[in-house]
């Protein structure tokens, strides 16, 4: 699927997301993905927190846990999105929360819907279902 630049759909303004904890993204090559999905499904109607949990103890040293950077550089590089990321799923990028305007920590996400790349926050409150995805990227 070719993503077109003029129909990027921000959900969340940009001015609302709040201060970031994670550093600038290395962007020297594309990193490889490693996606999360079916060791997942057992948080199905659980707190997104406990699956953000999870995954940073599993595999915080193994692999750099993405977060509102990586999306941001794939919204400037919308050519560059992964294939992966195209498949009408919901992908989590929990490298660190961001608060929403109501100060609910949140964590980013991103999804194709309507042929169009999206992107969103959403609170780690709310619970995590069984097609959810975790995106992480080799060191």
């Amino acid at each position: 699927m070719e993503l077109n630049p003029s129909k990027v759909i921000t959900q969340t303004p940009v001015n609302n997301l709040g201060n970031s904890s994670v550093g600038v993204l290395e962007r020297e090559k594309e990193p490889k993905l490693k996606i999360l999905s079916e060791e997942l499904k057992r948080f199905a109607g659980q707190p997104r927190s406990k699956v953000m949990a999870y995954v940073a103890e599993k595999y915080g040293g193994q692999y750099k846990i993405p977060g509102p950077e990586y999306v941001e550089y794939l919204f400037e590089n919308l050519k560059k999105v992964p294939k992966e990321l195209k498949d009408y799923n919901y992908y989590y990028l929990m490298g660190s929360t961001i608060n929403d305007e109501e100060n609910n920590p949140c964590i980013s996400c991103v999804y194709v819907w309507g042929g169009e790349f999206r992107r969103t926050l959403l609170p780690l409150a709310s619970v995590w279902f069984k097609d959810d995805r975790v995106v992480l990227l080799e060191k």
